[in-house]
């Protein structure tokens, strides 16, 4: 045992040699701590020095070398990485244009005969599904069925691949509603650390609200079959709650963005030092980048906004580009799979002349892609990896001198 392990049962003296095994020692780094086994990961024991450790990561910037083709000016961007700044700014750039759209949309209307302000028609909700806590004693969920408590490391992992528990709610929600709808999810994390994902839902027919409070509910005061419908056909699948709220305007649709739009705050001396706020944007950062989570806006929510990114010449011109490498790459698993490059057989490769033809069209379409991008903007990528803007600069220096 080393001195951090000696630490670990000064600090637990009622700790057994199974905690041990499964103990993070604090000087581990993020990479250490992502090649681990799950015991260690799902250890509650471990999550600061697990958080700790992912501040780290995310406040190690790495810096990358621009240059102005036109006139040889350099920049040097923070390269982006989940929970960074750079990262957060490029959120931003791509999901600011989805929440334009919807604000563009009328996507809540007043009822004849009613006052707008207390009964609306709505097309959007929004859906936060929650997860009953390990140490829940609750033995029914509101409407009767039985409560599954979760891990939250089991949490977090149930909302990954095509069979995802996120992906088994959308069909229940389909029989639910009955008809069909655009949905987005956006897999935030709690202070806590367990996961509470909002999904935005937008129906093909708009649905009755009631304002209550500060919030909009769905149906009339009286009527709850649809969320109802709703909130049962979550507990079904996980025996948990979730709460469901009408989407009046694009404020209480932009809301569901928030946390991945912003970067971590790593100037605290401790997790403990955190906001609430500041300790659910790093969770929520943190568990992306641990269980390898994306937040995936599909083509049909976008259909619902009308949104659609219109391709410009240099997307298309790289697309060629990508899709012919592909090619030449398959030809060429296609010709070792006959013996490879042998100078004795190759000659009698039908397919090598193709080779050569898509070695040509690689090399023209890069140029126009050069072309394209010079006549858009003249900034190229030089160099990347540099710890700080000084060894960046640095690097500039040394290779100027050598010319």
């Amino acid at each position: 045992m080393n001195e951090s392990d000696y630490q670990f049962y000064e600090e637990n003296p009622e700790a057994d040699i199974f905690s041990y095994l499964t103990h993070i020692p604090k000087y581990c780094t993020w990479n250490d701590i992502k090649g681990l086994d799950r015991s260690f990961l799902e250890n509650p024991e471990n999550r600061s020095a697990i958080q700790s450790a992912f501040v780290d990561k995310v406040n190690d910037n790495k810096y990358s070398i621009v240059r102005n083709e036109v006139t040889g000016e350099l920049f040097f961007p923070m390269v982006p990485y989940r929970g960074n700044p750079a990262y957060a700014r490029k959120k931003h750039k791509r999901i600011q244009p989805i929440i334009d759209a919807y604000r563009n949309k009328e996507f809540s209307k007043s009822v004849n005969g009613s006052r707008s302000s207390e009964i609306r028609m709505v097309y959007a909700i929004m859906v936060t599904l929650s997860f009953a806590r390990s140490n829940s004693t609750a033995v029914t969920t509101s409407h009767g069925f039985p409560v599954k408590p979760w891990g939250s490391w089991e949490a977090w992992e149930a909302l990954k691949g095509s069979n995802s528990i996120i992906n088994q709610f959308k069909v229940e929600l389909s029989r639910a509603i009955g008809s069909t709808y655009g949905a987005c999810t956006v897999k935030e994390g709690c202070k806590d650390d367990y996961p509470a994902p909002h999904m935005v839902v937008i129906f093909d027919k708009p649905v009755i609200a009631h304002r209550w409070g500060k919030q909009w509910l769905l149906g009339k005061p009286n009527d709850r079959s649809l969320v109802d419908e709703i909130q049962s056909s979550w507990e079904r699948i996980a025996g948990s709650h979730c709460k469901v709220v009408a989407i009046i305007d694009a404020k209480g649709f932009a809301y569901v963005f928030k946390y991945i739009q912003k970067s971590v705050n790593t100037n605290v001396s401790s997790i403990d030092d955190m906001t609430e706020s500041e300790l659910v944007c790093l969770n929520t950062h943190l568990n992306h980048a641990l269980h390898d989570l994306n937040d995936v806006i599909s083509p049909a929510f976008l259909k619902k906004l009308d949104y659609t990114r219109e391709l410009t010449l240099l997307d298309i011109t790289r697309n060629k580009l990508k899709q012919t490498i592909k090619e030449r790459d398959r030809l060429i698993n296609e010709i070792e799979c006959k013996g490879g490059l042998n100078p004795f057989t190759l000659a009698f490769y039908p397919e090598l002349s193709k080779y050569y033809v898509l070695e040509e069209d690689i090399l023209r379409l890069r140029r126009e892609v050069f072309e394209v991008k010079m006549a858009t903007s003249p900034w190229f990528f030089v160099k990347g990896g540099f710890s700080s803007l000084e060894s960046a600069m640095a690097d500039i220096l040394i290779n100027t001198k050598h010319v």
